[in-house]
């Protein structure tokens, strides 16, 4: 095998090519040393000539610090036309959101979310349109911008449209420098622009950047509240969230508007505004949800859940469980398509989990949901309090401790490490009745410790049957020197693993909920074991205000003290 290494300095530019033979050590083959150019790449590429042979080349591999250089002092940096090929998905968040905006102003030349796209299962989310791109391109093309990324929902699987694209760039342009997501990564919409130089990261990190974005266009307000704040009589409360599968939302983003949409065919149908909203699940981009949607309708989002942690299905939300109505009950397209489920059409919880489902399936695996909205009175029976406290704690607790950040996390949840150092060494999914579902397997000092999944994780086992853990306590799988956590879509073979357990909430361990949520509600045939107590969980009240808000939704509004 032979490969080139090059190194390029403010003077010289050195190239090497190796021979590396098998099971011997590497010879070299040819050295070069060339002044470097003021372009920089003109003086790679002819190192690469003088050294380059009658081989072929394995590889070459690069270092510079050019574009350190450029990226630290914001010059001699090329704009660029990002094409993302998307329809109406992904418009919640667009390229280079999380960009600096002095560095934003330099690199973004032409940005534009074009017809385009497919499903998780290859069927259009919207046809190519190649007038549209022949005009954006030529409009770059006229503006001096000569570099162009292009990047197509669920690309990776179906490449075509991307293909299609950069031969029209090539129509117009001979010598545009173009970059296709495809041909450089894998599933992950928002990491493809990593590596295609428009920035990003994964679930459920594009929902906070959204947020981000929400803050500076409603004056940097984001409002939660106590669910002991509701007025009885006045507030009504909406649980939204979105439905599907995770790893296609880690490809397709929302639009923005799927949720919004949903709520305000609930609205029609109950002749009646909501005042409030809440996360239907406190787990990945759905946790975060609720504050955008709130902010997004100028009210406050709650401080409760529908499940303390993220199941798959809707039968196991805590307020179907106890008995509250299932309808009614609004899912919503990416392309704003709605669907309203009333009392006349779904008669319970399990029904319409499996009707959604179908339809969901149907959207390409992913809607915005309106579960049915509640009164305070409702909220307070049929919910998890404070679930973003517990998370706000939770996160408190990694940034406050830097050098053991997973005991802390684990303490503040008053949770276990069943894991302090293991290996992922398989990891296997599958997508099928709407679900993602598979396993993880974690070397733990020769053991082979499995983590079963269905969107969410439900056991952690031995291969002899010993059970560390289960559902319904929450199994987290982090990085072990940072203790980010890795979800079911992002965990990947090599990862160096710890494995915390958090006891799920009170309200979901009891024999009712246990039916629904347990073991055996996923088919295994061992049964959950409850901590000897458990420790109520405290709010952001409790801890910095002594006790709960007692002011109603219309007080937090109008009194800007709050």
């Amino acid at each position: 095998m032979y490969v080139i290494g090059v190194d390029e300095g403010g003077t010289n530019t050195d190239a090497v090519l190796l021979h590396i033979p098998p099971n011997q050590a590497p010879e070299v083959v040819a050295t070069n040393k060339s002044t470097t150019s003021s372009d920089v790449f003109s003086s790679v590429l002819h190192s690469i000539r003088q050294v380059l042979q009658d081989h072929e080349v394995a590889a070459i591999m690069v270092g510079t610090t050019h574009f350190i250089n450029a990226l630290i002092q914001r010059q001699s940096l090329t704009r660029v036309c990002t094409l993302r090929l998307c329809g109406p998905a992904t418009h919640s968040l667009r390229p280079m959101s999380n960009w600096p905006d002095d560095l934003k102003i330099q690199v973004d030349g032409l940005t534009a979310l074009v017809s385009g796209g497919y499903f998780f299962d290859g069927s259009p989310i919207a046809p190519l349109d190649e007038e549209e791109i022949r005009s954006l391109v030529r409009q770059a093309l006229t503006s001096d911008i000569n570099s162009f990324c292009v990047c197509g929902v669920f690309s990776p699987c179906r490449p075509d449209q991307e293909e299609r694209v950069a031969e029209i760039i090539r129509e117009e342009s001979s010598d545009a420098f173009i970059t296709v997501s495809h041909e450089i990564a894998g599933l992950g919409l928002i990491e493809r622009y990593i590596c295609a130089g428009c920035g990003g990261g994964g679930e459920p990190y594009h929902t906070k950047l959204s947020c981000l974005e929400m803050l500076k266009n409603c004056n940097g307000v984001m409002r939660v509240i106590s669910p002991f704040s509701l007025h009885p009589s006045l507030d009504l409360v909406a649980s939204i969230g979105f439905m599907g599968a995770p790893t296609v939302s880690y490809e397709q983003l929302p639009s923005g508007m799927e949720c919004l949409l949903a709520i305000g065919r609930v609205e029609e149908y109950l002749s009646r505004k909501v005042t409030a909203v809440f996360c239907g699940e406190i787990g990945g981009a759905n946790g975060l949800r609720g504050l955008l949607v709130a902010a997004s309708k100028q009210v406050p989002c709650v401080d409760c859940d529908n499940m303390g942690r993220a199941f798959p299905r809707l039968d196991q939300k805590l307020s179907f469980i106890r008995g509250q109505s299932v309808t009614p009950t609004c899912l919503c397209s990416v392309h704003g398509r709605t669907v309203l489920y009333t009392k006349e059409t779904i008669g319970n919880a399990q029904q319409l989990e499996e009707t959604l489902r179908k339809e969901c399936t149907k959207m390409g695996l992913r809607g915005g949901l309106c579960l049915p909205p509640q009164t305070a009175d409702e909220v307070q029976k049929y919910t998890v309090h404070h679930s973003l406290s517990l998370a706000w704690f939770l996160g408190k607790a990694k940034f406050s401790h830097h050098t053991n950040a997973i005991q802390a996390v684990a303490e503040a949840g008053n949770g276990r490490i069943i894991v302090s150092d293991g290996k992922v060494v398989g990891v296997e999914r599958n997508t099928s009745s709407g679900f993602v579902r598979g396993h993880v397997i974690i070397d733990v000092e020769g053991r082979m410790l499995i983590i079963d999944f269905q969107n969410e994780n439900l056991v952690a086992r031995f291969e002899d049957k010993e059970v560390l853990a289960s559902v319904p306590d929450l199994i987290t799988l982090v990085e072990q020197d940072s203790g980010e956590p890795f979800s079911t879509e992002t965990v990947k073979y090599g990862c160096r693993v710890s494995v915390l357990v958090l006891p799920a909430p009170e309200p979901m361990v009891t024999q009712e909920a246990l039916k629904y949520v347990g073991p055996s509600a996923f088919g295994y045939d061992h049964c959950y074991i409850r901590p000897s107590y458990h420790v109520p969980v405290k709010s952001v009240w409790d801890m910095y205000y002594n006790k709960p808000s007692i002011l109603s939704n219309t007080s937090l509004i109008n009194d800007n003290s709050n």
